[in-house]
């Protein structure tokens, strides 16, 4: 079956909002589907949320 391993940059474009590549990380999760899903793996987790709970990113795209 195929998928697509995303970067956790991708994830987390698609996070915030204000993030300048939101649409297009958007659309890429939006092609996924039941027959090609978009995956995470430990890393890709683990990475995502060592960005996202950054303050110099949660400042800049004005997260709480």
């Amino acid at each position: 079956m195929p998928a697509c391993l995303l970067d956790s940059h991708v994830w987390l474009s698609a996070a915030f909002a204000e993030h300048q590549a939101h649409a297009v990380a958007r659309g890429v999760l939006r092609t996924a589907s039941v027959e090609e899903p978009a995956l995470w793996c430990r890393a890709t987790q683990q990475s995502f949320l060592r960005l996202a709970s950054t303050p110099v990113i949660t400042t800049a795209y004005d997260v709480p």
